[in-house]
């Protein structure tokens, strides 16, 4: 139980006007009485899952950095760039027998092959280049959930009834009753996270290692430090020869030298945004209850009496349901959506008490009355936004109040 909530009524005047009344009158067969009343209001919510968010303009893109994969040369016309030197098309001024150089950025990546006494050609060398790059990826992942949940609150308000009696006999009495009785509750589903978008940026750092085989012959007596394809002195490869064949005869295993492609990479994920929802609904209701009740009372002893009342019930419920849902950007709010909706709704339900009235005073014109049973009515549903609320008030009543006759 969250609340209780109290709403009591000045009753005096009806109790004086009562009383002025029977001043000078017999009983009339006419009875008020007026007092609290006790009951559940029961809600139940739901809240639907939100769509996900647009996150255009929250983060920035990033394209690949660095030269990434230049791959190798295939033919005497390219030319290729790489971190630590180029191979491209023989620019010196001399006549080459090859078709193709290269130009490094330091002497560790040229290593030459040898020559085996007695061999008609050497053993091949090698010419490494390297390269970097790094790509961004962007991973995107969306979870939502709506929830359910019930509040019941026990909240007592005040009530006044007007009973005329119908016929009577020494052992018991027949009579009609209406009245109004009100209540008023506040509920909440309680704010619970119905939403997360996480985006990570995923960086993927490649790194890539080629290598160029070559023959010892084609270079200079004396190996200068500096290779540069527009100079005499650069080592001469032959793309087009070695991609396709070389020596004596095409295929030949032995003169064949494809360049290869080496690579290696690691990959880092890093958070770049995360975005969470979460949502509530709250109703406010007040119901006025308007019954309309026969009962039948038998006399138990000279001062207490017993009966049952049943009948329709006319039952005004306003309502105030509010919903909201907060959208948070890295721990801070950043968008909030609120909706509501106002509203009466009438219903016809049913009630069946039984009661049991003590008399105050000699003349029987004064009681203590109290009274337990059950009030059915039609639940009913109502929404505001993603929040919808179902609305029973469907429920066991007691009551304790006075009775005057007169």
């Amino acid at each position: 139980m969250k609340r209780l909530v109290f709403h009591i009524l000045p009753f005096a005047w009806f109790a004086s006007s009562a009383m002025s009344h029977a001043a000078g009158n017999a009983a009339s067969g006419w009875a008020i009485s007026a007092g609290a009343e006790v009951r559940q209001m029961s809600v139940g919510f739901s809240i639907s899952p939100p769509a996900a968010p647009n996150t255009t303009g929250l983060f920035s893109l990033r394209d690949a950095a660095g030269l990434g994969d230049v791959g190798v040369v295939s033919s005497k016309s390219q030319i290729i760039h790489y971190s630590d030197g180029s191979v491209g098309p023989d620019r010196s001024s001399l006549g080459k027998d090859r078709d193709t150089s290269f130009s490094v950025a330091s002497t560790t990546q040229v290593v030459f092959g040898t020559q085996p006494p007695g061999a008609d050609f050497p053993t091949a060398g090698s010419v490494t280049f390297h390269s970097s790059g790094t790509s961004y990826a962007y991973e995107r992942s969306f979870f939502s959930n709506g929830f359910s949940t019930d509040d019941d609150q026990v909240v007592v308000g005040p009530y006044i009834r007007l009973r005329r009696e119908l016929s009577s006999s020494p052992a018991f009495t027949v009579g009609f009753a209406t009245g109004w009785s009100y209540f008023q509750s506040r509920h909440s589903s309680g704010e619970q996270i119905v939403g997360r978008l996480v985006v990570n940026e995923i960086a993927t750092r490649s790194n890539y290692t080629y290598l160029y085989s070559l023959a010892s012959a084609g270079a200079s007596a004396g190996f200068p430090p500096d290779y540069d394809n527009s100079k005499a002195t650069g080592a001469i490869y032959d793309a087009d020869s070695y991609n396709s064949f070389g020596g004596f005869s095409p295929g030949d295993p032995e003169f064949v030298h494809d360049p290869l492609t080496l690579r290696s990479s690691s990959s880092t994920a890093t958070p770049l945004l995360f975005m969470e929802a979460r949502s509530i609904a709250s109703l406010h209701l007040q119901t006025h209850v308007i019954p309309f009740l026969f009962d039948v009372t038998w006399k138990l002893s000279p001062r207490m009496a017993a009966g049952i009342e049943a009948g329709p019930t006319l039952n005004l419920i306003n309502h105030d349901l509010r919903s909201q849902t907060d959208w948070t950007l890295n721990g801070t709010r950043i968008a909030r959506q609120t909706d509501s909706s106002r509203g009466t709704h009438v219903a016809v339900g049913a009630t069946v008490r039984a009661k049991l009235a003590v008399a105050l005073t000699s003349d029987h014109r004064w009681s203590l009355e109290a009274s337990g049973g059950y009030d059915w009515v039609p639940s009913h549903n109502v929404s505001a936004g993603p929040a919808q609320a179902e609305i029973d008030i469907s429920s066991f009543v007691g009551s304790l109040g006075v009775c005057f006759k007169f």
